[in-house]
């Protein structure tokens, strides 16, 4: 059985062996889950890819791609049963722990807080150089600092209520993806012409553009930590 406690967001569950232990419950629900995880994977795959598809090529491209979906919607699948095998499990580290001891815990801890940390600091650069291209009166030094404050306060809201703002940024991608479209189809010459587009290649152009593309390919499938 399971107890709510409203006050302390817990959750007592009963074990199998009759055992009752305090759980911390989650904050957001099924719906805005999808919303996290889908605006972490099309946010970031929404500038990612089109680069990484230009340095592979459609055929390595689109087979990249592939294999980096199937490779996230496996492991993703299998740390669910992990998860679900005890009530207790609640994180990464929890895995750890149950797997390896605290020596487990404390390594899974320190890979997933720098994986974090790796990907805040690539939105940060992100944001910048983008920020830039658009507005170059001003420096990416200022765009950086600028995001800086942007990113950080959000760390200390709970997650029930960034997952609203989630799906603004779902909604911000769609209004992307559509006006890349209108633009694409209102041009008449390339670049950027969806009516007259520019050469694209089968193949990449070379092996350092093959291994450039790996890591832009597989940085949108990277939001496990998330």
């Amino acid at each position: 059985y399971a107890i709510m406690n409203g006050i302390n967001s817990g959750k007592r569950v009963e074990g199998v062996d009759g055992k009752v232990v305090t759980l911390l419950a989650g904050q957001s629900t099924g719906p805005q889950t999808i919303f996290n995880s889908i605006n972490v994977l099309i946010g970031i795959g929404l500038l990612a890819l089109p680069l990484g598809l230009r340095y592979a090529g459609w055929v390595l491209g689109f087979t990249l791609l592939s294999i980096f979906a199937l490779g996230t919607f496996c492991t993703a699948e299998l740390l669910s049963r992990c998860l679900d095998t005890d009530p207790t499990l609640i994180s990464y580290a929890d895995l750890g722990y149950a797997a390896f001891g605290s020596k487990g815990r404390a390594l899974i801890s320190a890979l997933f807080t720098l994986d974090l940390l790796g990907s805040g600091v690539t939105l940060v650069i992100l944001f910048g150089d983008s920020l830039n291209a658009l507005f170059p009166q001003y420096s990416t030094t200022f765009f950086k600092i600028v995001s800086f404050f942007f990113i950080t306060p959000p760390v200390f809201i709970p997650l029930s209520v960034l997952s609203n703002v989630s799906l603004l940024g779902i909604l911000s991608t769609t209004g992307t993806v559509l006006v890349i479209c209108c633009c694409g189809l209102y041009k008449a010459s390339s670049p950027g012409s969806l009516l007259n587009p520019m050469e694209t290649n089968m193949w990449p152009l070379d092996f350092k553009h093959l291994c450039l593309s790996i890591g832009l390919l597989s940085a949108c499938w990277g939001g496990h930590a998330v």
